[in-house]
């Protein structure tokens, strides 16, 4: 299938759409550093975490951080 190329002098002057707002690029990044995280934690890489096949063992993950935050907050308080 072909696809017509679309040069960038033919986009109108309000084509916003592929521009990342300041909050959106710092939610990307964000968002990068946690899965990297959860594959850390996980002993795996990113590239897997992404199947969504394995949705339910990185649940497990993500409440297994959750729960060591939870207790070194509370270890902190005390």
């Amino acid at each position: 299938m072909n696809y017509k190329r679309i040069k960038v002098e033919d986009l109108p002057a309000t084509y916003t759409d592929v521009k990342l707002t300041v909050d959106q690029y710092i939610a990307y990044k964000e968002q990068k550093y946690l899965d990297a995280q959860i594959a850390l934690k996980a002993k795996t890489t990113v590239r897997w975490l992404k199947g969504w096949k394995k949705l339910h063992q990185i649940e497990r993950v993500i409440a297994g951080i959750k729960k060591e935050r939870l207790l070194e907050r509370r270890s902190m308080i005390n």
